[in-house]
């Protein structure tokens, strides 16, 4: 039951995000504190490869869709506090907007990421809605029919490249999801005969979806409220892609061959693991990405990156996370994992990042 019970992690940091946010005052910064508090203790525990021994789906599924939508809760209860106190500062309605990002990057990327990968239509429908939280409500398209085909190769917009910083790749990526999501819908209705402006476009029903949200902000926050959430959603977005950062950075696959088990990074932190619903350990994920998340096995023979917490603050410093972090794990990697061909796209990465040719000679 502990394997169970230890999913509520992330909606209890979401409920005590909330709960500054509803004090108000210098409490709005609540959500924020939590990033270093479990940044530290993850960073300080050991790897953990233990299995989860959970079997029933709705006891698992329950943490996911409370996250989800508290999500997107806590962007009605931002607005619906700033306007109904004139009297917050702009420092405190900052530390509304950067709690409100961290747990909707730490929090809502990892649930809604497990529930729009679902078979079933009301848990795909609460994940792709529950996006609102990161302004994304197409990412879905892109990931599942782009990065779990593309992942690690050439081709894939969610794979940063050998010398490419935390920050070029955060601009750069969320914007060319969301063109290469349109580019998905619209060659998916050409295969079925219809036009890239037919009413099927998923695009318009995500539209919608934006459309009824901020109606529902305004409503609850008017022109403030619907401002300030939108600057929440903008800090969660490229806190995401932060995120996404580590998942794949540096690797290397031929286009269009067999993915492998060792093309995904591992973090096997367990507050890194148990937070982010095992988006962290997710090796089995890009093999079977129907497979929940309580059921993949920790690999402990692949190269793993520190906690996802404690990469995502060295990153933000390039030449530590370049020379102390990035490329020992990658110089393991290529001796290690990379075949003959992947070899050679990796002693090439290296030249175009400037770096050193670390591979071992036959």
């Amino acid at each position: 039951m502990l394997d169970y019970l230890k999913f509520y992690l992330a909606p209890l940091v979401q409920v005590f995000a909330g709960v500054g946010i509803y004090m108000g005052g210098d409490y709005m910064w609540a959500g924020l504190v939590t990033l270093p508090v479990l940044a530290i203790l993850d960073t300080a525990l050991s790897d953990n490869f233990k299995k989860n021994d959970m079997h029933i789906r709705l006891l698992a599924d329950i943490p996911l869709v409370i996250t989800a939508l508290l999500g997107i809760g806590l962007l009605f209860l931002f607005a619906w506090k700033i306007n109904t106190t004139p009297d917050l500062t702009t420092l405190q309605m900052v530390g509304g907007v950067l709690s409100l990002g961290w747990v909707g990057t730490v929090c809502s990327l990892p649930s809604t990421h497990e529930l729009f990968h679902e078979i079933n239509p009301i848990r795909k429908a609460i994940g792709i809605v529950g996006q609102l939280a990161f302004f994304d409500v197409s990412r879905h398209i892109s990931h599942n029919n782009g990065h779990h085909l593309d992942v690690a190769s050439s081709l894939d917009y969610d794979t940063a490249k050998r010398g490419e910083n935390i920050y070029k790749f955060a601009i750069q990526t969320g914007w060319q999801n969301h063109k290469e999501s349109f580019k998905l819908e619209g060659n998916a209705l050409k295969k079925r005969g219809k036009s890239v402006w037919s009413l099927s476009n998923y695009m318009y029903k995500a539209l919608l979806i934006l459309v009824v949200f901020y109606a529902g902000i305004y409503y609850v926050g008017g022109e403030t409220g619907i401002l300030y959430v939108l600057l929440a959603q903008g800090v969660a977005r490229l806190w995401i892609e932060g995120l996404n950062y580590f998942q794949h950075c540096g690797l290397v696959r031929v286009n269009h061959s067999p993915i492998q088990h060792y093309h995904v990074w591992n973090h096997l932190k367990p507050i890194s693991r148990i937070i982010t619903f095992e988006i962290t350990n997710h090796c089995d994920h890009h093999q079977d990405a129907f497979m929940p998340y309580y059921e993949m096995t920790p690999d402990k023979d692949s190269v793993r990156l520190p906690g996802a917490l404690t990469c995502f603050a060295v990153a933000l410093v390039p030449p530590i996370w370049f020379n102390f972090v990035l490329k020992p794990a990658l110089k393991e990697w290529d001796n290690r994992f990379a075949n003959d061909e992947e070899k050679k796209l990796a002693r090439a990465a290296n030249k175009a990042a400037g770096w050193e040719d670390w591979i071992e000679k036959k």
